[in-house]
């Protein structure tokens, strides 16, 4: 059976000539000789994208991100979200894998960005059980964003989980107290007493 590289450079000379549908033989011929080969997925979704065949691109194109993840090659794995994004931007677990792939690297901002954007359609969705774990995700990378934490507070308080705020409110009071912000923390403070009443001892 001939070699791997030479069945994709066989198919590459199809793709040039604009002969997809000869390429797309010659990539799957390459996926037998390697399943799991990353590339081989990514080029054979381009193949059909330039066929118009968009479900089955955005399908190769999973499998490519799942396979360079899989294999820590988060460059290529984020190139291949932005090509799915560009298909269809309202894939909500895309913004996840991108934020998921950012802190990989480190890039918090983008990685914030990226899981704000799906909790935000989660929520839009309904599912909050999504919502809430994404958060903790996000608070994860930055513990001490407190703004996520205040946002994350609110929406506690919205589906009545006061318990859950108050904890939450209780680690913002400490961000606080550590960063030499007084009066915020005292403001924290006074919100966290009329949660649970004053009869409750806030630890110091």
């Amino acid at each position: 059976m001939p070699s791997l590289a030479s069945i994709r450079n066989k198919a590459t000379q199809y793709i040039s000539k604009g002969e997809y549908e000869k390429a797309v033989k010659e990539y799957n011929k390459a996926l037998e000789v390697e399943p799991n080969d990353a590339n081989t997925h990514n080029l054979l979704g381009e193949a059909y994208l330039k066929m118009g065949k968009r479900e089955g691109a955005i399908s190769e194109f999973e499998k490519a991100l799942e396979l360079y993840t899989k294999d820590a090659f988060y460059t290529n794995a984020i190139a291949v979200c932005r090509k799915m994004l560009r298909l269809d931007a309202d894939r909500a677990e895309v913004y996840r894998e991108l934020g998921d792939l950012y802190g990989k690297q480190g890039l918090l901002g983008e990685a914030i960005g990226n899981l704000m954007e799906y909790s935000d359609r989660k929520r839009a969705a309904g599912d909050m059980d999504e919502v809430f774990k994404t958060y903790h995700k996000t608070i994860d990378l930055m513990p001490k964003k407190t703004d996520i934490r205040m946002k994350l507070v609110d929406m506690y308080l919205a589906k009545e989980k006061t318990s859950e705020a108050v904890e939450e409110l209780k680690k913002v009071r400490e961000i606080f107290r550590e960063q030499g912000k007084v009066d915020d923390a005292d403001g924290i403070e006074s919100r966290i007493e009329a949660l649970v009443g004053t009869a409750e001892t806030v630890a110091p």
